[in-house]
């Protein structure tokens, strides 16, 4: 298995970085993210937003169950970024969504793991990913779910509660 790790800086409009297997190739101007391993793409177009918004969690003592109640405002798409710092594993970028809320975006490679963290100014309800959905692709593991489909595509989690209780046999 290769371990060269690399920084392709060479085309100014995608950035990439290199580990093993795996690449990740950024576009900061507009914001966009894609996650390669081998030839095949894992995530396609993945893009970040944030809102601001209220969440007031219910519990309800008998069943342990929680009641969420959300209410989000408009999303706040990150939009151009530029590069603060780089190196072979790393990169962190800046800028601001398309509201002109400064946000702030690190990128690792690890062991063949990529980590992005987003932060933004004011401490929004939401940080939060979006991106192109392969198809036939079955997304699971988003959480603690209970729902009885195996497939988790087309829901919109909260992870570590869900709206629904299945009955007594639901743990």
């Amino acid at each position: 298995m290769n371990r060269d790790v690399k920084l392709d800086v060479a085309a100014p409009a995608t950035l990439a970085l290199t580990l093993g297997r795996v690449r990740v190739e950024v576009s900061p101007r507009p914001f966009g993210l894609a996650v390669w391993r081998d030839d095949h793409c894992v995530i396609e177009d993945l893009r970040l937003w944030a809102a601001e918004g209220t969440a007031v969690d219910r519990l309800i003592r008998v069943t342990e169950g929680v009641i969420v109640a959300e209410e989000l405002g408009p999303r706040e798409h990150v939009g151009e970024l530029t590069v603060v710092s780089s190196t072979a594993t790393d990169l962190v970028l800046a800028g601001a969504t398309d509201r002109a809320r400064p946000v702030r975006l690190a990128l690792g490679l690890r062991a063949e793991r990529v980590t992005i963290e987003l932060a933004a100014e004011d401490a929004p309800l939401r940080l939060a990913a979006t991106w192109q959905r392969g198809a036939g692709e079955r997304l699971v593991g988003l959480g603690a779910r209970h729902g009885l489909d195996f497939d988790q595509a087309g829901r919109a989690p909260y992870l570590g509660a869900d709206r629904r209780y299945t009955g007594p046999d639901c743990p």
